[in-house]
């Protein structure tokens, strides 16, 4: 039970130091950014729709207002799914 406890106060410490040091953030994006990567493969391209030029618009704004405030790794995930699409169109198309 002592263990188990001490292992427990472990991974707070560890939890803790990475979230202060903005590295827990980091790790996270990243993660997210492979689940997709590992995830894309299984769709299908040619289902995607087109992206209607509105929509591109509205996305590089998101990507502005991330980077303004700061959002650098959330910024670099949308922008991988985001190149991530347009080369598949232009691959496919």
């Amino acid at each position: 039970m002592c263990t188990l406890i001490m292992l427990c106060s472990f991974i707070s410490a560890v939890r803790e130091n990475l979230h202060r040091s903005g590295k827990l953030d980091k790790i996270k994006a990243e993660l997210r950014a492979e689940i997709i990567k590992v995830l894309e493969p299984t769709c299908n391209p040619n289902s995607k729709p087109e992206i209607p030029s509105e929509t591109l618009v509205i996305n590089e704004l998101i990507r502005e207002f991330l980077t303004w405030h700061g959002y650098h790794y959330t910024t670099s995930v949308f922008v991988t799914g985001k190149i991530q699409h347009l080369l598949q169109n232009f691959y496919i198309g």
